[in-house]
């Protein structure tokens, strides 16, 4: 199975390249690339690399500075029937690709999860329909700059609570609102204690407001 391999970026220089180069060593057979980015100007060692890399890969110019929004932007480009989404800053172990490729020879595997290794966190699980595949392992180096990061806390929280109320409204029955805000009063409290208290309320509220204007994939809502 051909597999899409997408990797949403924004402000990332070296770590970009050596992740790119990184994913290129793998053996699978049919893969590709796909680089959505979304930084504003790369340095010019970066772009020479990105031009020289150009054969392999493909890279595509977001303006908007979204990670839902430029995953989306790579499904739109992507030709596998697989889709992994990899972070732009990662090492990944060899046989990545094949270790998540293998797990989907089951029909009822509707998505792969690998193993994160990030230093003073646990190990990252991931909820049923989905399996967890430990051979398929990235070091992520979580670098306090660049990635897919709002420049503001206050608004990477309200663009949360947008994009899961927005999710909840097209799926679930309206009647269980209350269980699911309830359900994130971790990400509630977070935002409120140390950046804003307005942000989640400003998030719920532009939801509704999406919502009640139709369905939309990444045009508004997305961001």
């Amino acid at each position: 199975m051909k597999v899409s391999v997408i990797i949403p970026t924004l402000n990332r220089e070296r770590d970009l390249v050596r992740t790119i180069k990184d994913i290129l060593k793998d053996t699978y057979p049919d893969f590709e690339l796909i680089v959505v980015d979304q930084t504003e100007e790369h340095t010019a060692e970066t772009k020479q690399e990105l031009k020289n890399l150009a054969p392999r890969i493909t890279v595509v110019n977001e303006a908007v500075k979204s990670l839902p929004h430029a995953r989306n932007i790579g499904i739109e480009r992507a030709r596998g029937a697989i889709i992994l989404f990899l972070d732009d800053d990662i090492i990944p172990e060899p046989g990545l690709i094949a270790a998540h490729v293998k797990n989907y020879e089951n029909v009822k595997i509707a998505g792969v999860g690998g193993r994160v290794v990030m230093a003073g966190e646990e190990q990252k699980s991931y909820p049923q329909k989905l399996v967890t595949e430990p051979a398929a392992t990235v070091f992520h180096k979580a670098l306090p700059q660049g990635g897919v990061r709002s420049a503001s806390r206050a608004k990477t929280y309200q663009t949360f609570f947008r994009n899961n109320t927005y999710f909840f409204l097209l799926h679930m029955h309206k009647i269980y609102l209350p269980i699911f805000l309830l359900s994130q009063w971790k990400q509630f409290l977070g935002c409120v204690l140390r950046y804003s208290a307005r942000a989640p309320f400003r998030g719920v509220t532009e939801a509704f407001s999406d919502y009640r204007r139709g369905p939309k994939l990444y045009e508004n809502f997305i961001r």
